[in-house]
């Protein structure tokens, strides 16, 4: 596997406050254990992502029980927006972590599966 891919992060505000700084990524695989890192900046977004394309399904990572709960308490649009790269080196279950700056903003599953060839497909 390890072939790195790109994971984009978009932000809502958190307690009316805008997220901006060190986002750190800790995945631990969930059968060996083995476990990776990776870390991004989250900047300003300039312009507002008005529409998301049709195939993008939401995976919110927050304390609030859905994205639409997120929206509802905060701005209609993403506010901040992060770039991480990161090699999974085995496919199954990984539990990502994730920090602003040294502070746990949730935690996701997601499924890492080899498709056709070196595609990865991320659920």
């Amino acid at each position: 596997m390890d072939k790195e891919i790109k994971l984009e992060w978009l932000f809502w505000t958190i307690d009316d406050k805008l997220p901006l700084g060190e986002l750190e990524l800790k995945a631990v695989q969930d059968e060996s254990g083995k476990s990776i890192t990776a870390k991004g900046e989250i900047v300003k977004k300039e312009t507002p992502i008005k529409e998301m394309p049709k195939d993008y399904t939401p995976k919110p990572v927050s304390i609030n029980k859905s994205i639409e709960e997120d929206i509802k308490i905060n701005f209609k649009f993403p506010v901040s927006i992060a770039s991480t790269s990161i090699k999974f080196s085995e496919s199954g279950i990984w539990k990502l972590q994730l920090f602003l700056n040294d502070e746990s903003i949730g935690n996701m599953n997601v499924y890492v599966a080899k498709k056709k060839g070196t595609k990865y497909i991320l659920s």
